[in-house]
């Protein structure tokens, strides 16, 4: 495939969908060479029409505040036209199995940039969520479960010391991967996860008065290598 610079925004988007349909490709085809000299292309066009322009100093001052104000509008005008044209906006890959993270990982290393920092990697949502039969209603609720590491075998081992998000408050799963928390009553988002591990999100739950609730938690090794 003949590779045409990015001389307008329809090259732009185009040239992008481009390096979405080829981003796996593998070391030695021709897809592999041309995902490397799309992603030159891509930077080179962003660091001439998206590049943040410097800030200008000034001496803050009550009567000098007309050139900060300014300058604050056209830094918050550069995100939104980034928001606009699909650049520099955080993505969500779900990981399911070894074979697509460790995939994703080679990719994610050979062309590491600051944007892909901001990529947000998920691992799978819980094995099973389950609500318990109520034995005696009180004023609270009860979230409990279980939290394992997937292995490449498929096998599961307790994830221990992980760390459960339950809306903004944090817990931590004990040496044999089980936790339990009391809530109130109402809607909560949970999620686990830890250092060298993917999190993973349950939907959000309504718990009623009494409620106790079972999340089981399997999760996916984080793939992606270390990089300064």
């Amino acid at each position: 495939m003949a590779i045409k610079p990015i001389c307008t925004e329809a090259d732009y988007r185009a040239t992008l969908a481009r390096v979405e349909a080829i981003f796996l490709a593998q070391p030695g085809k021709p897809e592999f060479d041309e995902l490397d000299t799309l992603t030159m292309t891509i930077e080179a066009y962003e660091a001439q029409h998206y590049a943040i322009p410097k800030p200008v100093e000034h001496e803050f001052n009550q009567t000098n505040t007309g050139p900060i104000i300014g300058y604050l509008a056209l830094l918050g005008l550069f995100f939104c036209v980034c928001t606009l044209v699909g650049c520099h906006v955080p993505r969500t890959i779900h990981v399911t199995s070894y074979t697509q993270g460790k995939k994703l990982a080679a990719g994610y290393e050979r062309y590491y940039t600051p944007r892909q920092r901001a990529t947000c990697w998920l691992g799978p949502p819980p094995a099973s969520c389950t609500r318990l039969r109520r034995t005696n209603p009180t004023k609270q609720a009860i979230i409990l479960g279980q939290v394992d590491e997937i292995l490449e075998n498929g096998g599961l081992i307790p994830a221990p010391v992980t760390l459960i998000k339950i809306d903004q408050f944090r817990t931590s799963a004990d040496a044999a991967g089980r936790y339990v928390q009391v809530v109130s009553p109402g809607r909560h988002t949970v999620q686990a996860g830890w250092i060298g591990l993917l999190w993973s999100k349950a939907p959000p739950l309504q718990i009623a008065q009494g409620d106790s609730v079972r999340i089981n938690f399997q999760l996916m090794p984080d793939f992606r290598p270390l990089i300064d």
